[in-house]
């Protein structure tokens, strides 16, 4: 019981001003829940956040959804885009559980690995994101 409620303290600290940085800059209040199954979503921040991104440019879109599948987050994705949350922070916010589980269970090589190579592949995408945000932005 105290081992779970020290990774909710994890999770609440990474978690908490992102989600309320989404509901009040885009509308868009997100439902918190426990464990592996998924809930219901607000129907208005579910269409506002993907308004949100549908206006990204493509040269945004295509790394940005990238963030969003290697880390599993479209909230991570955008706090990165909006520089909310440089991308060390949003990487780190997506790892929580798996690194909580390490310090528990221990190291396992071939998922750090992986992990690794995700993580590069995501910084290239910010990287790339930011770049090309840039070259746009000066047109």
């Amino acid at each position: 019981e105290a081992e779970s409620s020290e990774l909710q303290l994890r999770q609440n600290q990474a978690w908490e001003p992102i989600l309320d940085w989404v509901a009040v800059k885009f509308d868009a209040p997100l439902l918190v829940g426990q464990g592996v199954m998924p809930i219901s979503q607000p129907r208005q921040s579910l269409d506002n956040l993907r308004n949100c991104a549908s206006r990204l440019e493509e040269f945004s879109l295509a790394p940005f959804t990238h963030m969003v599948t290697l880390t599993g987050s479209f909230v991570l994705g955008l706090a990165v885009i909006h520089n909310r949350l440089t991308p060390n922070q949003a990487w780190e916010s997506s790892r929580i559980d798996e690194e909580w589980q390490a310090e528990k269970w221990g190291r396992d090589e071939q998922a750090d690995e992986i992990a690794e190579v995700k993580r590069r592949e995501f910084m290239v995408a910010c990287e790339f994101e930011r770049a090309a945000r840039s070259d746009t932005s000066s047109i």
